[in-house]
Order: C-alpha cells, then sequence, then structure tokens
C-alpha cells in the first residue's frame, strides 16, 4: 500500500493478512516535539524521531519498536530518563513525580546504598550522594542469581517479574531445590550479595530485609521480563494475557487516552527544574481509497476482522488515535505515537490502494480504532 505523506511527520504503514477475504493495514504516524525548561513544545522536523520497526537500546533504556500490535483504548506513558536535581543530589534521594491530567505517579531514586548485614537483621543503609540514578529496569526491584548445585553445574534463579533488576533475595527459592533436585552434600551453594533497588513506590519503601516490592519503573519494558503477570493481577488491565504482552509501559502507566490540551508535569527527572507543558492538540488523518469495510476492528492482533463489501467507493478519511506518549528530558524530546488498523479486500492489491497522510489541530481522545 502506497502511502503519500507531505507532512513533517514521520509515518509508516505495513499490510499484512486478514480473515475471510480481507488484508489489514496497519498505519503509523510519530509527531515529536522539543521539550524545554519554561518553553511551550513545538513540533520539531530537524529531530523528528522515526516510526521504528525494531527496538533501539539506549543507556536509559529502549526506544520501542511502533510496528506491534496495541491493545485498543489504551495510551502508553514512557519516561527515559534519569533522576537529579541539586539538592536532592547530596542527600543521594530523589523524587520523581509526573502528572498527566488527573494522573499522578510518583517514584522514589536512591543514590547507592548496601544493606546494613547480609540476613533478617539486615536495614537499608543511607544513600551515598550522587548526581542522579537512571530510571531504567537495571534498577528496579527484582535481579538475578547464579546457585551451584555442584562444582561444574549453575542454575540461574531470577525474580519473576523484572530480571534484570537488583535487590531480590533468592534463598527461599534456593531452598526449595533440594526437594526438587537430587544434590550433592553441602549444595546447592549460593555465592550472592543482596543488593538494594534504585528505584521505589514511595508508598512501599524497603525497610527490612523481607520487603519484596512489585518493581516499578518508567521506562519502556524490556522483551525479556515478565511484566505481563504484573498487569495480570489488576481485572482495570484487561483479562486476555496475548493483549498484555505487547504493552510496552509499566502497568501504572497504561491509561485512558487524556483529554484535549491535558497539563503535562515531570519533576525530579532535569537538572534545571521541572518541565511542564500542555499536551499538544494534534489530529492525524490518513485518506484511503478503494473498496470499504465496514465495522469496527481493535488494532490488537486478536480482533475479529469486519467483512468487505467489495464495492469502490469514494475515497475515505481515517482518523488515526493517539496511543503512547515518550518522554525524553534529557534530549529535550517528547513524541506522540498514533495508531490505526484497517482492513480492505483481499482481491485489491496493496499496491494499487494509496492513503495520503495530513495534520491537523485537534484531539480525539474517545476515537475507536479500527
Amino acid at each position: 500500500m502506497r502511502l503519500v505523506n507531505d507532512t513533517p511527520v514521520p509515518a509508516r504503514c505495513v499490510v499484512g493478512p486478514g480473515s475471510e477475504g480481507t488484508r489489514v493495514a496497519l498505519i503509523v504516524a510519530k509527531t515529536t516535539f522539543d521539550l524545554r525548561h519554561r518553553i511551550s513544545p513545538r513540533l520539531t522536523v530537524a529531530r523528528a524521531e522515526p516510526v521504528r520497526s525494531m527496538d533501539e537500546e539506549t543507556e536509559l533504556g529502549c526506544l520501542p519498536a511502533d510496528l506491534y500490535p496495541r491493545r485498543a483504548g489504551t495510551f502508553e506513558v514512557i519516561v527515559l530518563g534519569r533522576a537529579s536535581g541539586s539538592a536532592a543530589a547530596s542527600r543521594g534521594r530523589f523524587l520523581v513525580t509526573l502528572d498527566i491530567g488527573t494522573t499522578r505517579r510518583e517514584i522514589v531514586a536512591f543514590g547507592p546504598r548496601t544493606w546494613s548485614t547480609q540476613g533478617q537483621r539486615g536495614v537499608p543503609g543511607v544513600p551515598a550522594p550522587c548526581v542522579g540514578v537512571p530510571l531504567v529496569w537495571e534498577q528496579a526491584f527484582g535481579g538475578s542469581a547464579q546457585v551451584w548445585l555442584d562444582e561444574s553445574t549453575t542454575l540461574e534463579l531470577h525474580h519473576p517479574l523484572n530480571r534484570r533488576g537488583r535487590g531480590f533475595d533468592p534463598a527461599p527459592a534456593m531452598r526449595k531445590l533440594p526437594a526438587r533436585l537430587t544434590t550433592l552434600p553441602g549444595y546447592p551453594r549460593l555465592a550472592h550479595l543482596r543488593e538494594l533497588p534504585g528505584i521505589e513506590r514511595p508508598e512501599s519503601l524497603i525497610t527490612q530485609w523481607s520487603d519484596a516490592p512489585d518493581p516499578v519503573c518508567w521506562a519502556t519494558v524490556p522483551r525479556d521480563i515478565g511484566l505481563a503477570s504484573l498487569a495480570g493481577r489488576d481485572p482495570a488491565h484487561g483479562s486476555d494475557p496475548y493483549d498484555r504482552i505487547y504493552d510496552r509501559a509499566h502497568p501504572d502507566w497504561i491509561i485512558p487516552v487524556p483529554r484535549a490540551g491535558a497539563s503535562v508535569c515531570l519533576a525530579g527527572a532535569h537538572p534545571d527544574g521541572a518541565l511542564e507543558f500542555d499536551l499538544p492538540r494534534v489530529r492525524v488523518f490518513a485518506d484511503s481509497d478503494g473498496p470499504r469495510s465496514d465495522g469496527p476492528r481493535s488494532d490488537g492482533p486478536h480482533s475479529d476482522g469486519p467483512h468487505c463489501d467489495g464495492a469502490a467507493t469514494p475515497r475515505r478519511r481515517l482518523e488515526l488515535a493517539p496511543r503512547m506518549l515518550l518522554l525524553q528530558p534529557e534530549r529535550g524530546l517528547f513524541s506522540i505515537v498514533f495508531r490505526r488498523c484497517f482492513t480492505f479486500d483481499a482481491r485489491i492489491p496493496a499496491h494499487a490502494r494509496s492513503l495520503r497522510l495530513s495534520v491537523e489541530e485537534g484531539w480525539s481522545p474517545e476515537l475507536p480504532v479500527d
């Protein structure tokens, strides 16, 4: 399918098989804005973020691929940043807050710290002063540990929700191994120094050895951790596990689409102070020609496709739905990702159809995703 894009907004269209004689097209567009302290955001062309087909790793987490299915009707928020602030740096403790409309989330970041002692009597030590703390999954609660089953055999134990993190206690899981495995005297053996995470929720801070909070992090969820099971504990995040595996934001930041012009304030993640702005009022359209398909459709991979009537119709207007806000405070950028899925008659070759992109002022929080 040919995408005609004369706008400053990067966009891509991909086509895949549908059902009952249809094919499915996914259109993704990404608007990128300059993000500066006390300056209203402006659409940028020179630094526009591309529509990515694969994850791109950075030191502050990965820039997520855009061409994967998403759960319909939700809005993902991702922050690739670092906790910072001159006053907090001297104490080694930072409070990072993010407000979007009426939704507020908080996390606490700590400088390097250790347990007073390893074992049940241990308590968290005082954090060391530091310049900042990367808000990445490696700093969140979780982790992995190697257990020796004999002189040459090891087994990895890891936190079920975040194998990349730090701070979990592998000892309870290790004690269950002899009942399941045949081990030599003196084994299994664990050589593990338990650390403390660098990112926690203010309401569930670790205060004693037995504490094991759920991991929290606002960076892109890596594909190799099991965070979908955490979202599954909350009915508000949906019941279909096949939907949740495509989520790239922490469950705390999978929210309804904000209202038009919603205020955004990110504090504690930029040395100059809080970054405040109103969500830009942007609408993205794609004019499509050819046979029409009627009926609603999710932008996820498991919804039922509508039937095509097979009749040629005049060019129709498709509006893309806002589906993600990606904040990059250190780069001075934020992006809004728009998506639209639709079906068309498979008897018409994809190359014979065209889409023309346009960008207008406005916002559509209640827009159904076809």
